[in-house]
């Protein structure tokens, strides 16, 4: 999907600027945001309100202050769910998830994730599916339910590596790798964790990138359980250089509290008591309270064994300020989720009703081609998923324009209305009409034999020269082209259209009053 490319060029450039900024320089984002969001508002232009709320978003979380990342991710979503562009509403949910889960919000990020996996299934977006899986993953290993975790990173591993060509691919394959090798590695499979740090190693030195933070910490633990004491040392000095430098420690705090653990077990009290202040002092205060309850536990732990009274009594009161910190976040986010479902309900309820309209024909009364995708799409994969037929009629009246011509539009209008009063009639959840396009009409069928097929095709000629008799219109005939087959993984569902449509043509090429009927 290219993004941004609905918008004017010079909107463009400030989009892509921010894309770029957000990460490395999230402070520059936030003045850009909300510039573009006063332009987008006063323009009334609501996805584009909805970028200009993500980016804010994303900055503020990058920055550390959650509740403006979730005062515009609540926003975003609402522009982007008005404007159906369910590519950024899963971004938005993907960042969700992320903020309750460092939040210590296990719940309340996996219900995210689970919106934004909906969304990705629905619009078979492998990518964002993969970042989903691994986000499960991560929840899973934080909750210690080790082999749910690694059945979601495998199916992780399953989708990205049919996603190949997303630019962000060999980041996101290193992560997901990374994950596999760890839970491997906590499952006693040394060997097999080994094996997959070597093959990252020679893909990233491929690809001249560098190993994350992740990837560091979990090969030092493997040549810790392999007891390879020469190159261990090399390995956690590898670490603390990538630790020093890194900007989002917090994104690696699963990773860090194992390296953490490491330390306290190896005695390298130094280097760890490094890493705790620099942790404290990158979390600042209040930004993430949940983080820094696993920090104060830790040190907790460590204080107790090492006998220090005087510092053990400080830090319970630091653990209990935390704790208290992480009760107000929760409440907020309680609150957050209920408003933005609150929203969502109403949004959707008035989205409704504007798609009931939109998606109806005006003159007939059936679905439009508004609705061709949706029906056509879930129709398609029930049968895909049931091994059963799938088929596309394609109907049209013979020699339309000349009955506009001989008797009027009026007249025309009445026909169009005739044949689909017809169609009504057969209308239930294994037929769907839908009008394609002036005289041309639409049937999608899922489930019938090809018998059942052939008989509704002679049944709705029947009923509409029946409708004829009944009416004050001229008489006409309509022809009628069918493709059908039960689909697989290997089809594409469109050609369906394209066949039906052929059949349809060889029908009318021997004069019209026709049905033919093509199977696979």
């Amino acid at each position: 999907m290219k993004e941004f490319s609905e918008f004017s060029e010079d909107i463009q450039v400030r989009l892509r600027e921010m894309d770029e900024l957000r990460f490395s320089e999230p402070e520059k984002v936030i003045p850009l945001a909300e510039k573009l969001y006063k332009e987008a508002s006063d323009a009334e232009n609501d996805e584009l309100m909805g970028y200009a709320d993500f980016f804010a978003g994303d900055a503020w979380y990058c920055i550390g202050n959650v509740d403006s990342c979730l005062y515009h991710m609540k926003r975003a979503i609402r522009g982007f769910e008005r404007v159906g562009n369910w590519y950024k509403e899963i971004g938005c949910y993907i960042l969700l998830g992320v903020v309750f889960s460092n939040q210590g919000d296990t719940s309340n990020a996996f219900a995210s994730y689970r919106e934004a996996l909906i969304l990705a299934q629905e619009n078979e977006d492998i990518f964002d599916m993969a970042l989903i899986y691994e986000n499960y993953s991560e929840i899973c290993d934080m909750t210690e339910n080790e082999d749910k975790a690694l059945q979601y990173a495998l199916l992780a591993r399953r989708c990205i590596l049919k996603s190949r060509e997303n630019p962000r691919f060999r980041r996101i394959y290193a992560i997901i790798q990374t994950t596999v090798a760890k839970l491997d590695l906590k499952a006693g499979k040394l060997d097999h964790a080994e094996r997959i740090i070597a093959e990252l190693r020679r893909f990233l030195a491929e690809n001249n990138e560098e190993p994350g933070l992740d990837m560091l910490i979990v090969e030092l633990l493997c040549k810790h359980a392999k007891g390879d004491t020469v190159h261990e040392e090399e390995s956690v000095q590898r670490v603390m250089e990538n630790f020093d430098n890194n900007s989002y420690r917090s994104d690696y705090f699963m990773y860090i509290l194992l390296f953490m653990k490491y330390l306290r077990d190896k005695g390298m009290n130094d280097i760890l008591s490094r890493v705790l202040e620099e942790m404290e002092d990158s979390l600042g205060n209040e930004n993430f309270p949940a983080i820094q309850l696993k920090i104060s536990d830790f040190k907790v732990e460590l204080l107790e064994a090492q006998h220090r009274e005087d510092e053990l009594l400080n830090e319970l009161r630091k653990y209990r300020t935390y704790f208290r910190r992480q009760q107000e976040q929760n409440s907020k986010t309680v609150k957050f989720v209920l408003d933005l479902q609150s929203s969502l309900e109403c949004s959707r309820k008035v989205n409704g009703e504007l798609q009931k309209k939109v998606g109806t024909d005006e003159l007939t009364g059936i679905a439009n081609r508004w609705r061709l995708r949706d029906k056509l799409f879930s129709m398609y994969k029930k049968a895909e998923s049931d091994s059963m037929l799938f088929a596309i009629e394609m109907m049209d009246i013979d020699h339309f324009k000349e009955i506009n011509d001989t008797y009027g539009h009026a007249a025309g209008d009445k026909c169009l209305t005739a044949v689909a009063e017809v169609l009504k009639d057969i209308s239930d959840e294994k037929c769907f009409p839908i009008r394609y396009g002036g005289d041309e009409f639409m049937i999608l069928y899922t489930g019938q034999s090809q018998d059942e097929l052939d008989r509704i095709c002679h049944h709705i000629r029947m009923n509409v020269q029946e409708k004829i008799k009944e009416t004050d219109i001229p008489d006409f005939t309509i022809s009628q082209g069918v493709f059908g087959a039960v689909p697989d993984s290997s089809d594409h569902m469109e050609s369906w259209a394209t066949r039906a449509d052929h059949a349809l043509y060889q029908g009318k090429n021997l004069g019209g009053d026709a049905i033919n009927l093509n199977f696979l």
